[in-house]
C-alpha cells in the first residue's frame, strides 16, 4: 500500500511504470507522484548531467514573462521587489527589471549563474533555497517559483518556506505542469511531463488545497498551452490518419521507380504546425484545462 505524500490517502493507484520508476495516482487530491522518491545522491548525479533547454526557448520565455509580470503588477500595484527562486538563465528577471522592479535571483547551477551574473549583469546568488533561507533576512513583494515545485521532494514544506519570503500582501507565483489537462488525458503513459527523477510530482489545482499553508490564499488561476501540445493531442486523436499523412506513392515511369513524395508532409507542416496550431491552442485553456498551471497566491 502506497500512501499519498500530500493528503495521506491510502487507496492510491499504480498508474504508470517507466523503467524501474512507478507513478501513483491519488484520487482524493488529484496528484500523480513518483514512488519511491529517488535518494538525494541519485538526484545529485542526475542533475549534474541535466541540460537546461532555456537558452533555446529564450524568446518564448521572455514573451511569457512579460505577460506574467503584467498580471503581478495589476495584482499588487505597489510591489517593487522580486525574487526568482531557481531563476535559470534569468530571462524572467531581466524582463522584470525592464519593468522597473528591483530583482534578485538564486540559482544552484553554476552555468546558469554565470550567464545571469556576467552576461545579464543581474543580482544573483549561486545557491539553493535551503542555504539561502539560513542567511537571508530580506522580504519581497513578489516571489517567483516557476517549474520548480514538481522537482522537490517536500513541496508542502517548500511553499511554506516561500511564504516566509513575502512581505504582507505579497504575491507568490507558481507555475507547474497541470495534471487536469487535455494534454495529460490525451497522452496518458506518453505524457510529455512524465519524467522520472526530474518530475517527482504532477499536480492539479486540487492538489494545491493540500499544499497551501494558512497564511496564503489563491487569488488567480490560469492555464497556458503551447502549439506543440495542441499537435500532440491532435496526433493522438487522429493517430492513424497522421501516421499516413506522408503517404508514399510510387509509380513506375519509363522502367524507373519515382521517389516517395513529401508534398503532403510539407502541406501538413505548413497548415497544422505553423497556422492552425497557434490559432487553436488557446482553446485548450478553457476551464483551466491547459497544459501548464499558473497560480497566484497572496500572503494574508
Amino acid at each position: 500500500m502506497v500512501i499519498c505524500g500530500l493528503c495521506h490517502y491510502r487507496k492510491t493507484q499504480l498508474s504508470y511504470q517507466k523503467h524501474h520508476y512507478q507513478y501513483y495516482f491519488c484520487p482524493q487530491c488529484q496528484t500523480l507522484f513518483l514512488h519511491p522518491l529517488p535518494s538525494n545522491k541519485e538526484l545529485s548525479v542526475y542533475y549534474k548531467k541535466f541540460i537546461n533547454s532555456a537558452p533555446q526557448q529564450e524568446r518564448l520565455i521572455r514573451l511569457r514573462s512579460k505577460s506574467i509580470i503584467g498580471k503581478l503588477k495589476k495584482l499588487h500595484p505597489k510591489g517593487v521587489s522580486l525574487i526568482d527562486i531557481g531563476c535559470g538563465y534569468g530571462f524572467f528577471l531581466d524582463e522584470a527589471k525592464k519593468k522597473h522592479l528591483t530583482v534578485f535571483g538564486i540559482e544552484p547551477s553554476m552555468q546558469s549563474f554565470n550567464y545571469v551574473k556576467n552576461i545579464l549583469k543581474l543580482n544573483i546568488l549561486n545557491t539553493d533555497l535551503e542555504r539561502f533561507l539560513k542567511s537571508n533576512r530580506k522580504r519581497f513583494d513578489f516571489v517567483i517559483y516557476s517549474h520548480v515545485i514538481e522537482h522537490v521532494k517536500h513541496p508542502k514544506k517548500v511553499i511554506y518556506q516561500l511564504s516566509k519570503l513575502l512581505k504582507p500582501s505579497g504575491i507568490l507565483y507558481i507555475e507547474t505542469p497541470n495534471l487536469n489537462s487535455h494534454l495529460f488525458y490525451s497522452e496518458k503513459e506518453n505524457y510529455t511531463f512524465l519524467l522520472p527523477r526530474e518530475h517527482l510530482w504532477i499536480f492539479s489545482l486540487k492538489s494545491f488545497s493540500k499544499l497551501i499553508p494558512s497564511n496564503l490564499s489563491i487569488i488567480q488561476v490560469n492555464t497556458i498551452s503551447q502549439p506543440e501540445h495542441f499537435m500532440g493531442i491532435l496526433k493522438n486523436i487522429f493517430k492513424n490518419y497522421l501516421s499516413t499523412s506522408t503517404v508514399q506513392t510510387t509509380k513506375k515511369t519509363q522502367g524507373q521507380i519515382q521517389k516517395p513524395t513529401t508534398i503532403l508532409k510539407k502541406i501538413k507542416y505548413l497548415l497544422l504546425d505553423k497556422i492552425l496550431a497557434p490559432l487553436l491552442t488557446p482553446l485548450l485553456n478553457k476551464n483551466n484545462l491547459g497544459s501548464i498551471l499558473q497560480i497566484y497566491l497572496r500572503k494574508k
